[in-house]
């Protein structure tokens, strides 16, 4: 990647950061895991069955952030909690199937599922829920540039709430790769935080974080795959431990770039 588009990236995401005065928030869980059992579901009006196995947790991802509508009969039994288009369920007791409602809180959308928990459940991890097709790739060229995709997802990741902006045609989704190839130095510890696509493009917000007891330049050619923008919050990491150890990269480029970070 030329050097001229570099210094426009990290321009760029120093003046977003500038303006961004509250902590970056993350989440729990890391759908991009390779070891994670993940199943794909088309939510076509039928309640979605989910058969959780005791004290595992369950991730299921969406379109939107969601409000949660839980039966009396479960509020001692499953331990739920939505954050940003995520719902994280954990059955704390076995149950029959119960019907648990989740409704979009920018669409008023509902999605049903049919909860139950056993001993010995299925064992899924993450499952993504589709609901208007959001996973599909147009043939056309995107209506934006991967400069403001990337502004979207890093205030999607960094900023309060009050100054995220929403866009329909950018969608979160869940994907499976190599997180060891998404930053190659093996001091530097990467976790897919969060995936979308908008048309053709991919774009991938990264936390990294430092192992060692030295502060690290982060290097832009140790980054996997080929990308037609990237940048850092923070361009050097300090030691491990200390805060500032960790900071969060961004990557947009085509979809077919996930190809290079699979096994």
């Amino acid at each position: 990647m030329r050097e001229s588009l570099w210094l426009l990236a990290l321009t760029m995401m120093l003046l977003l950061v500038a303006e961004l005065t509250e902590a970056r928030t993350t989440e729990t869980g890391r759908p991009g895991s390779a070891n994670v059992q993940t199943k794909s579901i088309s939510y076509e009006g039928v309640p979605i069955p989910i058969e959780l196995r005791l004290n595992q947790e369950v991730r299921v991802h969406l379109d939107e952030s969601v409000e949660i509508g839980l039966p009396m009969a479960l509020t001692a039994k499953l331990d739920v909690a939505s954050v940003h288009g995520v719902v994280y369920l954990t059955a704390l007791q076995s149950f029959a199937t119960q019907r648990v409602a989740l409704k979009g809180s920018e669409t008023g959308r509902f999605v049903l599922l049919d909860v139950s928990a056993t001993s010995d459940g299925t064992g899924i991890e993450a499952i993504l829920i589709r609901t208007d097709g959001s996973m599909s790739v147009p043939d056309s060229e995107p209506s934006f540039t991967a400069v403001q995709l990337m502004r979207y997802i890093a205030r999607a990741t960094l900023a309060p709430n009050r100054l995220k902006a929403r866009r329909s045609q950018f969608k979160r989704t869940m994907l499976t790769i190599s997180e060891d190839r998404l930053y190659r130095d093996f001091a530097v510890e990467s976790s897919l935080l969060a995936a979308w696509r908008a048309d053709s493009l991919l774009a991938l917000a990264v936390d990294l974080s430092n192992q060692t007891s030295d502060g690290i330049a982060l290097d832009p050619s140790d980054i996997g795959g080929v990308w037609h923008a990237a940048a850092f919050q923070h361009t050097r990491l300090l030691p491990h431990g200390k805060h500032g150890a960790s900071t969060v990269m961004f990557l947009v480029g085509p979809y077919d770039a996930i190809a290079d970070l699979t096994f």
